[in-house]
């Protein structure tokens, strides 16, 4: 037990540095960059980080559907 709890690392990274990506993302897009999202249910992580605005402007019946609507006008594809 004693060396399980001195090997344990409970932060370790899920390779999923969301607010840093989307800070990248920001940086590198212009006018012609096409952003494709995947997984499917990445999506929202992905726009609480790129515009807090659209994540909060949805309705929970068709979450999805205005965030990707919003998203498309970006060139920002699921």
């Amino acid at each position: 037990m004693v060396l399980f709890i001195a090997s344990v690392k409970p932060n370790i990274s899920n390779k999923r540095n969301v607010e840093e990506t989307v800070e990248v993302v920001k940086k590198l897009k212009n006018d012609n960059t096409l952003i494709l999202i995947s997984p499917h249910h990445f999506l929202l992580n992905f726009a609480y980080y790129y515009d807090i605005e659209i994540f909060k402007n949805y309705n929970t019946k068709n979450i999805y559907e205005n965030i990707n609507n919003d998203f498309k006008a970006s060139n920002i594809l699921e």
